[in-house]
C-alpha cells in the first residue's frame, strides 16, 4: 500500500535526522571527515585509510544507507561527495540527485590518478561522474 510505504519512507527520514555520531560506524566517520579524494598511497597504490573505508562502506551497500545520508548531511565536502558517490551505487536516483546538488560546490580537493596526485573542484568531479568519466 502507498500508504505503508509512505510511512516507511517517513520513519526511515527520521530515523536519519536522529542519528548520532556515536551510532556511525568508525569507518563512515572517516569518509566524513575527509579532506581529500585520494584513496591510495604512492606507487604501491596500496589503500589508505579512507580507501579502506570506502571499500568497507560499498561492500555494506544499502544496509548503511541511513548511516550514509546521516554521513552526506553533516559531512566535509569531500566526504559529502564519497557518500554521494556511495548511494548512487544502491539508490541511483537519491545518489544522482545528491551529487547534482554538489555540482556548485567550489571547494578545491586532491584525488589520485594513479600516483599522480591532481586537484580539482567537489562540482567538478561530482559534474564528471555524472557524465560517467
Amino acid at each position: 500500500m502507498v500508504t505503508g510505504l509512505s510511512a516507511r519512507g517517513d520513519e526511515q527520514k527520521k530515523a536519519t535526522e536522529t542519528k548520532s555520531v556515536s551510532t556511525v560506524p568508525p569507518y563512515l566517520i572517516a569518509i566524513s571527515q575527509a579532506q581529500s579524494l585520494s584513496m591510495t598511497i604512492g606507487y604501491s597504490n596500496a589503500l589508505n585509510e579512507l580507501g579502506k573505508s570506502y571499500a568497507l562502506a560499498e561492500s555494506k551497500g544499502s544496509l548503511i544507507s541511513p548511516e550514509l545520508h546521516y554521513v552526506y548531511n553533516h559531512a566535509t565536502p569531500a566526504g559529502k561527495y564519497l557518500a554521494a558517490d556511495l548511494i548512487r551505487q544502491f539508490d541511483k536516483t537519491k545518489g544522482t540527485s545528491l551529487l547534482k546538488a554538489l555540482t556548485e560546490d567550489h571547494t578545491t580537493v586532491e584525488f589520485n590518478e594513479g600516483c599522480i596526485v591532481n586537484r580539482t573542484t567537489i562540482g567538478e568531479r561530482a559534474s564528471r561522474a555524472l557524465l560517467g568519466k
